[in-house]
């Protein structure tokens, strides 16, 4: 880049890779004309040099963590969800970094068993032999937590009549509810006094429609802009501050259909399926 962050922000990121088994890449590229700023690389130094200091305590590490949020490579066929499934990392990894979690990022499925938790984070484009091993992994004790899309494509970007693992998550596909504005609305009366009891945004990871199979409905989805009138406005921003709860909620009219249940603590950031 011709400008980065200010080097104490990239100094503070690579510090939370390193906290997390990972390690900062920085792109630098030079000027138009082949030029490059000193400056950038003196940056540089300043950013990796607490890492050269520690690095002697950095090798062979052992992780600490419970929760494993897969991420996994796929074939250019799948690289149509590789946003999606990035984004869906990162926004996970915003919920469990603001409530303090211990988490790895996983780049294979290999040791699934050093994990109390897995959590598919909306990972769209799933092989059946990962399919395979995450039933293993649930079917010897691990729980596994997933949002959005997770198993409906297998990993050459085919899409499945249903999600993969359907039978684990104990619901089935039904569809995209194609609307800019959907909200969650909880229906579990201990999660509204713990987080909020207005309808919560979905901003990042719009939530997918599914029929119940088995799962228990922790919240109903709210289409706010398929139920607006002529005097309603429907916008993120309309966001009541919810004083009695942990967090905001937002406007709402009329409760759809339910989809799917919101663990405690992840402020609505995603729908999501639970096993295990």
């Amino acid at each position: 880049r011709y400008d980065h962050k200010p080097p104490p922000l990239l100094q503070m990121e690579n510090a939370i890779s390193l906290a997390h088994g990972g390690s900062s890449v920085l792109g630098q590229f030079p000027y138009p004309d082949g030029s490059t700023d000193p400056a950038q690389y003196r940056g540089y130094e300043q950013i990796f040099r607490p890492t050269e200091e520690i690095e002697p305590w950095l090798r062979q590490p052992q992780s600490v963590s419970d929760v494993g949020i897969p991420l996994l490579t796929k074939p250019r066929t799948a690289s149509l969800f590789w946003y999606l499934m990035t984004e869906g990392v990162e926004n996970i990894h915003q919920a469990l970094l603001d409530y303090h979690y211990q988490y790895d990022i996983l780049r294979s499925l290999d040791d699934l068993e050093s994990y109390r938790l897995i959590f598919l984070a909306d990972q769209a484009a799933l092989s059946d032999a990962e399919i395979d091993r995450l039933r293993s992994y649930v079917a010897g004790g691990g729980n596994l937590l997933a949002s959005g899309y997770s198993s409906l494509w297998d990993e050459n970007g085919r899409r499945r009549d249903d999600f993969g693992l359907a039978d684990l998550f104990g619901v089935s596909f039904r569809r995209d509810p194609g609307l800019p504005y959907v909200s969650i609305r909880l229906r579990e009366e201990a999660l509204a006094d713990r987080i909020t009891s207005f309808p919560m945004f979905a901003e990042d990871s719009p939530p997918v429609e599914v029929s119940l199979n088995g799962a228990t409905a922790l919240g109903d989805l709210v289409y706010q802009e398929a139920n607006r009138t002529g005097g309603t406005t429907v916008m993120w921003g309309n966001a009541p501050p919810d004083e009695d709860q942990a967090h905001p909620g937002c406007a709402g009219t009329t409760t759809a259909r339910a989809c799917a249940g919101t663990p405690p603590g992840l402020c609505g950031r995603a729908a999501c399926q639970m096993s295990g």
